[in-house]
């Protein structure tokens, strides 16, 4: 159901907000399959996806599986807030004229931490990203400070 929820969210609703808050104590996690647990304090999910002229602001999230973690096409105005992006693959793409905010996350991916096409512009501020980083087109990418690019 945890997975279910923001993909039917995103159907759904035109603009949405989505939102976690754990119910475990701090000390607890929850294991995954793969022997990794999903960090104190955030909701696991999958992938999700930002199209057409959505707003979104994910919070909270521990988004793992096959990338794009996060796929924000056409006109989406996207806020990452204090959530990890864990993924095999891309963790980040802005395809179009996506307008996103990462603000205290930590974005990794196996091929790139993001990809920007187009006329898509990515804001960053406190955030760790692991991964290489793609600008195509005439994407653009702000470093508003305290990053860390690995």
């Amino acid at each position: 159901m945890r997975i279910l929820l923001p993909l039917l969210a995103l159907l759904l609703l035109p603009a949405c907000t989505i939102i976690f808050q754990d119910t475990t104590s701090p000390a607890e996690s929850v294991e995954l399959g793969g022997g990794r647990a999903v960090p104190p304090g955030l909701t696991e999910s999958g992938p999700l996806i930002c199209e057409g002229n959505d707003e979104l602001r994910v919070e909270g999230l521990y988004i793992v599986g096959d990338g794009p973690g996060i796929h924000a096409l056409d006109n989406c105005d996207l806020w990452i807030v204090g959530s990890v992006i864990d993924v095999r693959g891309v963790a980040l793409r802005v395809d179009g004229n996506g307008d996103v905010h990462v603000q205290d996350s930590q974005l990794l991916g196996t091929d790139a931490a993001f990809v920007i096409n187009g006329n898509g512009d990515l804001r960053v501020s406190g955030s760790v990203f692991t991964g290489r980083r793609e600008i195509a087109g005439n994407g653009e990418l702000h470093d508003d400070g305290n990053n860390t690019f690995n």
